[in-house]
């Protein structure tokens, strides 16, 4: 069907806040595939059909079933260790939004360039691209409108 939509999508949250929730949540998701793994084990399959099952590899479901038999529902949630520490402090990125959203129409390299000389630090585009996403940008390519000149005869 073409057209417009005859559904509206009532605004009770933003698309910030409804990432941050979907993040928020997301940690049920891959708890519950873990626990369904657990149950078509305990249901009789073997690890290669029940990891066939939940999508994921064998190894994996060696090391998911290793530390639910050592830790019990425990060992099925995820243990993040949190990573490296970011080059630039919540105070910085709270910052660089602000100086995101006083400029107009910024590319990725603009961007990267307020990163560089403000805050003297060099990222890869790719790391500014997941800096923007945190921040909540979505990037997206401009396209050029096309219009005819017309000259009155």
């Amino acid at each position: 069907m073409v057209g417009k939509s005859k559904f509206k999508v009532k605004p009770h949250l933003n698309k910030k806040e409804i990432n941050e929730l979907i993040k928020e949540h997301e940690i049920s998701v891959k708890v519950l595939k873990r626990l369904y793994f657990i149950k078509q084990l305990l249901k009789g399959s073997n690890i290669k059909s029940a990891s066939k099952f939940i999508g994921i590899t064998e190894q994996t479901g060696h090391n998911w079933l290793k530390l639910y038999n050592d830790e019990g529902f425990e060992g099925l949630m995820p243990k993040y260790a949190g990573g490296r520490p970011g080059f630039l402090s919540d105070k910085q990125l709270k910052e660089l939004d602000e100086l995101i959203m006083s400029e107009s129409n910024l590319s990725m390299k603009d961007v990267h360039n307020i990163i560089k000389n403000h805050f003297k630090v060099d990222y890869s585009m790719k790391q500014v691209g997941v800096i923007t996403k945190k921040l909540g940008y979505t990037y997206t390519k401009v396209y050029p409108k096309f219009s005819k000149n017309v000259r009155g005869c």
